[in-house]
């Protein structure tokens, strides 16, 4: 078996987030290693459990997709890979993709 693709996911809407770990419970080789209701809570989980990928909704309270994803690229530069998902068109995603973790 390979090894397990850590996966933290950060939105605020917890049927969101129940219904992403639903889904993703499905891949044998993803695990979800954490969950967050907004960003600053999301940056402090990464931190902590160093997720591979992490899911991030745009418009969050307390610290918004965007800002914590530029906080964690630059508070652990090319550790993470980011994604982001947003109900809002696909450039402001598609920018903040750009700048996240991965592409560091």
């Amino acid at each position: 078996m390979s090894e397990l693709i850590k996966v933290l996911i950060v939105d605020d809407i917890v049927s969101t987030l129940d219904n992403l770990q639903k889904l993703l419970s499905f891949e044998p080789d993803i695990q979800v290693v954490a969950t967050a209701v907004n960003g600053k809570e999301g940056v402090e989980q990464a931190k902590k459990v160093a997720p591979d990928i992490v899911l991030m909704d745009v418009n969050m309270p307390i610290m918004d997709g965007i800002q914590a994803t530029e906080t964690l690229a630059q508070e652990a530069p090319g550790r993470r890979s980011s994604s982001c998902r947003s109900r809002e068109s696909g450039t402001t995603c598609g920018g903040l993709c750009s700048r996240g973790p991965a592409s560091s």
